[in-house]
């Protein structure tokens, strides 16, 4: 009895399920890289911005914020991938180069943007002193900006007795005008 053809019909059956596989599982962890690489490339942007006002501040605060969140995900999801990408090739099974490469540079573009995020840290403490005493002359101002808006509304806004309605809703528009001024500055 000759069971060679049943041997290689086995043979790429397993083969065809093999690749199935190897398919299958190249798309998850493909997936699972590039939202890693975008996050890293998101967070290294944010961070590598000059820190000049307040605004800046806030940003760099929530990329920092955003990185803390994600950095336990992050370190539990490169090892999977790499590993992924090791079992692949191990097994001969085809993979794009530049996946390769991008697999290869992932942990150190990882410590990278942890190590720039640990200097706009250290910046942010040597700067906090300055922006803490803009930010209170900030209040301070804004204080009596809106205590002169408060006052001009309630003594001369829409509200007051004795105008006409046209006259109401000008005067709505230019404390709109006013507010909005105020809010984007504030």
């Amino acid at each position: 009895m000759r069971s060679e053809p049943l041997r290689l019909a086995l043979k790429a059956e397993c083969d065809n399920w093999k690749n199935v596989y190897a398919t299958c599982l190249n798309q998850r962890v493909k997936n699972d890289m590039n939202d890693l690489i975008e996050f890293i490339n998101e967070m290294s942007k944010k961070l590598g911005r000059n820190i000049t006002d307040l605004d800046d501040v806030r940003n760099a605060m929530s990329a920092l914020s955003k990185m803390r969140e994600a950095e336990i995900k992050v370190d539990m999801t490169i090892g999977p991938v790499e590993e992924a990408y090791a079992m692949l090739s191990r097994h001969d099974c085809h993979v794009m180069r530049e996946e390769v490469e991008n697999v290869d540079t992932l942990q150190y573009r990882w410590t990278k943007v942890l190590s720039q995020s640990h200097k706009v840290q250290n910046h942010l403490l040597t700067i906090q002193p300055n922006f803490r005493k803009d930010l209170v002359n900030n209040i301070t101002v804004y204080r009596a900006q809106y205590d002169d808006f408060v006052g001009d509304y309630d003594g001369k806004g829409p509200m007051e007795l004795g105008i006409s309605p046209q006259e109401a809703s000008e005067r709505v528009s230019i404390f709109q005008v006013k507010f909005d001024d105020m809010w984007q500055k504030y």
